[in-house]
């Protein structure tokens, strides 16, 4: 169990203690800065992000600048936009990451389809731990087909239950989950840049070389007896 505020969450890191198909990556922390191309493109967001893997992550930023821009993930394929609120000392001065670990997820015996080009997402569902220096975020996995963003962010994509992807939300994409790992033993005396705890998330912008994400979704989610483990290049 997992405190966030006064809410326990319970959440557990794939891989661990399953044996979903999967692959994970790696990304390094690139910059902090106060924008958001996905709420707030072209301007000043309303506050700040640390950015991970694309280098080129600006309120400017299109699909296609994406594509051409550097990555500090652990593939140079992977030239996605990850971000979180930055985390802040009592003072305001950053605590930037260590490393941001991310596992993408299939389901056994489903199809997994590889996330669309310029799918963009944005997912509240934040935790603490279960090391008190990892904050966890977990994406959807359910994509509606129609749309590769919505007004909120988040009514293009819903979470899978026990019967599978809803109705609504009929094909099965990658279920991401991202683990932010801190220099700290411990978050008290520490909040982050949107306000409290209770206020976090993640955003993720699909902009992958899209040839070599079909490919390791083939070749990792949708072959249940190949174990990739960490994506390096």
């Amino acid at each position: 169990m997992i405190l966030v505020g006064s809410l326990v969450v319970l959440l557990t890191l794939p891989g661990l203690a399953s044996a979903e198909p999967r692959f994970q990556l790696r990304c390094m922390s690139s910059h902090i800065a106060t924008v958001d191309p996905i709420v707030a493109p072209g301007q000043r967001s309303e506050h700040q992000h640390e950015f991970f893997g694309n280098r080129t992550t600006k309120r400017s930023s299109t699909y296609a600048s994406m594509l051409k821009g550097a990555t500090r993930c652990s593939t140079k394929d992977d030239t996605a936009g990850y971000w979180t609120p930055t985390l802040l000392r009592d003072d305001g001065s950053p605590v930037r990451a260590q490393s941001l670990l991310i596992y993408y997820r299939g389901e056994s015996g489903e199809h997994t389809r590889p996330f669309p080009k310029n799918l963009r997402i944005i997912s509240h569902r934040f935790a603490i731990g279960p090391n008190p220096a990892n904050l966890i975020v977990k994406f959807p996995e359910c994509w509606s087909g129609k749309r590769i963003d919505s007004p909120n962010h988040r009514r293009h994509m819903a979470f899978a239950t026990g019967k599978g992807c809803p109705n609504t939300h009929p094909i099965r994409v990658p279920a991401i989950t991202e683990v932010f790992r801190y220099p700290v033993s411990s978050v008290e005396g520490l909040r982050l840049s949107s306000g409290p705890f209770s206020t976090g998330h993640a955003d993720f912008w699909n902009t992958w070389d899209q040839k070599a994400l079909t490919e390791l979704v083939a070749r990792c989610l949708n072959r249940t007896s190949k174990d990739c483990g960490r994506i390096d290049s």
